[in-house]
């Protein structure tokens, strides 16, 4: 029989937009980013949508201390 494993956040996250001066390349490696592009004519800025997880509020972390799920 095939079940079905429904993927679970291991933090409460938010995501954003942000700016980078590096990154990773599809291969590992450490490049540079460049804050504006040239496009069409014109010059474009670069951004990342990124997720981070947010800090636990108190009570999550007294659940999590007196072993429950938040």
């Amino acid at each position: 029989a095939v079940h079905a494993v429904m993927a679970q956040d291991v933090c409460s996250s938010h995501s954003d937009w942000v700016t980078r001066r590096e990154a990773r390349d599809i291969h590992g490696h450490v490049v540079e980013v460049l804050d504006v592009i040239p496009f069409n004519g014109t010059f474009v800025r670069q951004y990342f949508y990124e997720t981070f997880c947010s800090p636990p509020n108190s009570a999550q972390q007294q659940n999590m201390a007196d072993g429950n799920s938040a």
